[in-house]
């Protein structure tokens, strides 16, 4: 008899329950880094006995309104809040994992549950190969943007000097590895027609700002760039004039100069030395301020000379 009126009063205790508390608030959609916390709240009114968090489906953590948390991973932790509209658990998943993706589930037994999902994102590499190019007049040329191991896909756009560049210049291809992560490679063809600071963009949700990488694109003008061709070339001929010109007038007023008692020429067998090539070592001579002065010169790879002045 008395197993009997247990068996009646447990029948209907436990149905009471199940009106006498519920879930107020259930955890929200969440999105986050790959390797940072994610955080999860669900509020129940007073009466709960058994609070219990599942990730896709599997409990990784139980609360007890007599004992508290029931911990199993380092990875899932909990805090507690106490309040007048009820009790709050929050679940805190640390290090995330891309495998952490997907149902947060709050469970109260005699109550129904709410859920929220979580996504997991992975923030990836991109890059712009040179770092510098250098364009011609009337050149088309193609900007290559890779992006390395994402979770989703990165969205990729393309900036210059701060605008947006219209979405029919650059074309974006994208794939998945086993490893669940996407690369992308997006490429950019302009004619430019000035130097240029081109910006290619990735993002994703978890991020707070897209990442970037640039590339300066240095306009060269033809015109230009055939008088830096030019240029050169003219002040080696004016030079050569310039020289030849000095040293016709030093032939013609030099050779009888009365500072110079001797002078001794030395050469190859068989080799002559032009006056104006022995000209060339007396002009060097004259800025000596000593009594003698050797002076070895050369006129090209055949003929080379030494000449030794004496002041009188």
């Amino acid at each position: 008899c008395a197993g009997g009126w247990k068996s009646v009063l447990c029948f209907l205790f436990l149905p009471g329950l199940a009106f006498c508390y519920s879930i107020i608030n259930g955890p929200t959609n969440a999105t986050v880094l790959a390797g940072s916390e994610a955080r999860f709240n669900c509020t129940v009114s007073e009466g709960w006995v058994i609070l219990i968090w599942l990730s896709n489906g599997s409990p990784v953590l139980t609360v007890s309104s007599s004992q508290g948390p029931f911990e199993t991973s380092d990875r899932f932790t909990s805090q507690n809040y106490t309040s007048s509209s009820g009790f709050t658990s929050e679940l805190i998943i640390h290090n995330t994992q891309l495998s952490d993706s997907g149902k947060i589930e709050c469970s109260v037994q005699g109550a129904d549950s709410k859920f929220a999902f979580l996504s997991v994102q992975v923030n990836g590499s991109l890059s712009i190969k040179n770092s510098t190019l250098t364009v011609k007049e009337n050149e088309t040329i193609e900007i290559f943007c890779e992006a390395l191991g994402w979770a989703p896909a990165p969205d990729i756009t393309w900036m210059t000097n701060d605008s947006f560049i219209d979405k029919s210049k650059y074309v974006t291809q994208q794939s998945q590895g086993s490893n669940g992560l996407y690369d992308a490679l997006s490429i950019l063809t302009l004619t430019l027609t000035d130097t240029e600071i081109l910006t290619c963009l990735a993002d994703i949700e978890a991020l707070p700002n897209p990442q970037n990488a640039s590339v300066t694109c240095i306009f060269v003008n033809s015109t230009l760039g055939n008088a830096c061709t030019v240029l050169p070339i003219l002040r080696t001929v004016l030079f050569a004039l310039f020289c030849f010109q000095c040293l016709r007038l030093m032939t013609e007023t030099i050779p009888n100069h009365p500072s110079v008692r001797t002078s001794q020429v030395s050469q190859p067998s068989g080799r002559r030395v032009s006056r104006q090539t022995k000209l060339a070592a007396l002009i060097a001579w004259q800025g000596a301020e000593v009594t003698g002065h050797r002076y070895t010169a050369s006129c090209d790879d055949r003929v080379h000379f030494t000449v030794m002045f004496t002041l009188q």
